[in-house]
C-alpha cells in the first residue's frame, strides 16, 4: 500500500494547539488519506481527532478504480463533524 495523498475535510485540521497558560489541547478534525493498494486498485481511509480529543481511524475503503474516483467517494460520504 502506498500513500498517495492526505486531505482536509474537516474545517480545522485535528492536531494539537496552544491553550495558554494550561498547554496544549487537542483540536479536533478530520482528514482523509488516498492511497494504492497493492493490486493497483485505490482507496481511502478517515482519521483525525474526534470533539471529545480522541483520535479515531475508520476501516479502509478500496475496490476504486483511479485515486480521484476515491476521494470523490471519500468527500461524498464524509459525515461533519459537530462544528463544521
Amino acid at each position: 500500500m502506498e500513500d498517495i495523498k492526505t486531505v482536509k475535510l474537516s474545517k480545522s485540521a485535528p492536531g494539537q494547539t496552544d491553550a495558554g497558560a494550561s498547554g496544549m489541547a487537542w483540536q479536533a478534525g478530520c482528514l482523509v488519506t488516498i492511497f494504492e493498494d497493492d493490486d493497483g486498485t485505490f482507496g481511502y481511509c478517515y482519521h483525525g481527532i474526534s470533539g471529545d480529543g480522541n483520535s479515531f481511524e475508520s476501516d479502509d475503503v478500496t475496490g476504486f478504480s483511479t485515486a480521484r474516483e476515491a476521494e470523490a467517494d471519500a468527500r461524498a460520504n464524509y459525515q461533519p463533524m459537530p462544528g463544521d
